[in-house]
């Protein structure tokens, strides 16, 4: 429909300036003046049909334009006590599932990079841990943090980056 009031407004405009055109101007007879009114309304067709395949082009390369949403995710042992009380390699004691929802939904299901970017430790033990993105869907994501065995974090960050449409 914007396309459609557009063109009408345009052929508006094109036929006044026309009618200015040729009101200012001596084209002779009625019908002259009606042959260059005919050559100067193709021309401006042929002008409108050029301004209209490039405002499409233009449109689709704005709708092709990836969307990018990125942030932090910020894991604190004071506030998930069992990643910092050790307790063997018996069990997965240091597991943190969250979820993080995106600003504004993708219209398609993105691709979503995670990764590690400040980890603090007891180095007492050696420490394990692994940070992983579980599902993904048009609004969000879940991860897994998981630490195992001895491992005692006080606290970690990770960035991450979403891609699509």
């Amino acid at each position: 429909m914007k396309l459609c009031k557009i063109s009408f407004t345009f052929v508006l405009f094109v036929l006044g300036v026309i009618q200015v055109s040729l009101a200012q101007e001596d084209c002779g007879t009625p019908i002259e003046c009606y042959e260059k009114a005919l050559e100067r309304l193709d021309i401006a067709q042929k002008v409108f049909e050029e301004k209209t395949v490039e405002f499409e082009s233009r449109t689709t390369a704005l709708e092709s334009q990836p969307t990018i949403e990125q942030g932090i995710i910020s894991i604190r042992g004071t506030e998930i006590t069992n990643l910092l009380s050790p307790d063997g390699c018996e069990a997965d004691r240091g597991i943190v599932n969250g979820r993080v929802d995106f600003g504004k939904s993708f219209t398609e299901i993105p691709s979503v990079m995670i990764g590690l970017t400040h980890f603090d430790v007891y180095t007492e033990v050696p420490f394990r841990l692994t940070l992983r993105v579980v599902s993904v869907d048009s609004s969000g994501f879940t991860y897994t943090f998981v630490t195992w065995c001895d491992t005692r974090l006080t606290s970690a960050s990770a960035n991450w980056i979403a891609i699509g449409h």
